[in-house]
């Protein structure tokens, strides 16, 4: 039971030039570990800082006032980066900040540079009129520019770390296939970057109900190429056609989803596929035949018998891969869609301090059916200790971390701050 864990904090603090006077105008962005949607934020950006740690970004900004200051408040209390974005000097990301903090002091600098062109892969001829996009470590942080008539690009003020260079082209993409990566260093212009294209390849065909042969319109299709740390995804239309332009060669995966969720999506029901792409190749016929799922639906109820309103229901895999994260509605029901029939799943539920005491099995019934299932509720275990220094000194506000090793669904990532005292609990 993590009460402070779920308590909201603030963050305070100024924005500065590296001659020590206030930036004013710097919007600025909290960003916290993905186990924050937890604490019942709506789902926002996702992204994976410097294409490792998967993080999410806040809902909104805030700007600096005229004298450089900054204010968060209302948010979990969770340790936290902020990322300041500056119209004319570079990004700076803070390390994290544990909550409630006063007086960060974030210094905003000119940054580094990156500079290259775009050529065609045999003949080195410049290509004008190309969209060149640099990703950073954040989802705030992409930025785009078109080559110039030599194909050249320039990207400046850019906040140090690894970025990612990509072509957006209906008739060209990357010739390596993969994002190639740039090292920006402060006060350094990194050049010499040649991104050599190719012909674009395409892929294209139609969605079906596999029962019906009816076409299906508003369904995913995502291609994630190999190496690639983002996927394509387009929506099919009224016909249940779909096309992926602007392709790189190379080895691909395309995945098909119904919004719905209805349908059954693994690689056993017809909803992926495996293919490789050549320079210029129009793959045409790619065709999706999807099964109708089965789905799973009940209660969350305290020892009592009341629903328990708001719960979180995970499903996961016997060996404890995690499926779906389900949130029951105000009466306590929950209901999960478009899960593969006959498969067994182990559900549990947990609501603010209240837990499920052993994972639920059950097995997924027949194609388009809805299993029931209850889920009891009682209050969990608490742990409580102090966290001390080697000299014996309490140590507060030290972050403290929950995790288990129990493999299946529930698996408690939950961190809170010890007082002063470095007590917790």
């Amino acid at each position: 039971r993590m009460a402070s864990g779920r308590s909201s904090s603030r963050w305070t603090g100024v924005g500065r030039s590296a001659s020590g006077e206030p930036a004013p105008g710097v919007r600025l962005w909290a960003m916290q570990t993905t186990e924050a949607e937890r604490h019942g934020l709506p789902r926002p950006m996702m992204l994976a800082d410097d294409f490792g740690v998967r993080s999410l970004t806040l809902p909104e900004p805030v700007t600096s006032s005229a004298e450089g200051k900054f204010h968060f408040a209302g948010l979990p209390q969770a340790p936290t980066h902020i990322l300041a974005m500056p119209e004319d000097a570079a990004p700076v990301l803070s390390g994290p900040v544990q909550p409630s903090y006063d007086g960060l002091e974030i210094e905003v600098g000119g940054g580094g540079a990156v500079r290259g062109r775009v050529a065609l892969n045999n003949t080195d001829e410049p290509l004008a009129d190309i969209a060149v996009v640099l990703k950073g470590g954040t989802v705030p942080e992409r930025y785009e520019t078109v080559t110039s008539e030599d194909g050249g690009f320039d990207f400046g003020a850019l906040r140090p770390g690894t970025c990612q260079l990509a072509i957006i082209d209906e008739h060209y993409a990357l010739a390596q296939g993969i994002l190639p990566r740039v090292r920006v260093r402060d006060g350094e212009t990194e050049t010499g970057i040649v991104l050599r294209v190719v012909a674009a390849s395409s892929i294209a065909g139609h969605i079906y109900d596999r029962e019906t042969q009816r076409p299906l319109p508003d369904v995913y299709v995502s291609a994630r190429g190999e190496g690639l740390s983002h996927a394509v995804t387009v929506t099919t239309d009224r016909r249940g056609a779909y096309s992926i332009t602007g392709m790189g060669p190379g080895e691909y995966r395309l995945t098909a989803v119904a919004p719905s969720l209805r349908f059954a999506s693994s690689a056993q029901t017809g909803s992926e596929a495996a293919v490789s792409l050549q320079p210029g190749q129009m793959l045409d016929g790619l065709d999706f035949h999807l099964t109708f799922g089965a789905g799973i639906q009940g209660y969350v109820v305290d020892e009592g018998g009341s629903p328990v309103a708001y719960a979180d229901v995970f499903i996961s895999g016997p060996q404890g891969s995690r499926l779906r994260l389900e949130k029951a509605d105000d009466q306590g029901y929950f209901v999960s869609a478009g899960l593969v029939p006959g498969t067994p799943v182990l559900l549990q539920a947990r609501r603010l301090g209240l837990v499920s005491p052993e994972p639920v099995s059950v097995e997924v019934p027949s194609y388009g059916a809805l299993g029931e299932v209850t889920l009891t509720v009682s209050p969990g275990a608490v742990i409580a200790g102090h966290v001390m220094r080697s000299s014996g000194v309490p140590a507060g506000r030290a972050p403290v971390y929950l995790t288990t090793s129990q493999p299946f669904a529930l698996r408690v990532n939950e961190v809170q701050s010890a007082g002063e005292d470095g007590a917790f609990a």
